[in-house]
């Protein structure tokens, strides 16, 4: 059973419903962004939603850092909205695995370690990991 509130679920699915229902692909990527920052409050006390927050992280820096695949990375969005919606709070965890492997997001390290941030995030020099392992349909040129 996932560690989230359930209030908090309960308010993540009001959002992932607005993005479904959105029209215009920035609308989805700013409610995306809300969606962010709900999870990023709760990062300390859940586990679980640590997990959302990369996903929705992964999916909000497609769109910011690929101007020309914003029309896929907004229908990836609305496709978890979507996964998210039908997601109860027994099938939380197994939908972040579920999306974090379809995103090729890694698994954390079972040391506790804290593992030393990749180039691209430390300091911006490249934007993302391989094509080959993230978001595939997105990097194709």
């Amino acid at each position: 059973m996932a560690d989230l509130e359930v209030s908090v679920l309960n308010d993540a699915q009001h959002l992932a419903a607005q993005v479904v229902e959105l029209n215009a692909d920035e609308d989805v990527y700013w409610k995306t962004v809300r969606l962010h920052s709900l999870f990023t409050d709760h990062l300390i006390e859940s586990a679980t939603a640590c997990g959302l927050f990369a996903i929705t992280a992964e999916m909000t820096d497609i769109w910011e850092l690929h101007p020309e695949r914003r029309e896929a990375a907004a229908a990836l969005m609305r496709e978890a909205a979507r996964d998210l919606l039908s997601t109860d709070d027994e099938g939380l965890d197994a939908y972040v695995v579920r999306w974090k492997d379809r995103l090729g997001l890694p698994e954390p390290r079972a040391s506790g370690r804290r593992r030393r941030m990749p180039g691209w995030f430390r300091d911006h020099s490249s934007t993302l990991a391989p094509a080959t392992t993230r978001w595939p349909e997105l990097h194709k040129k």
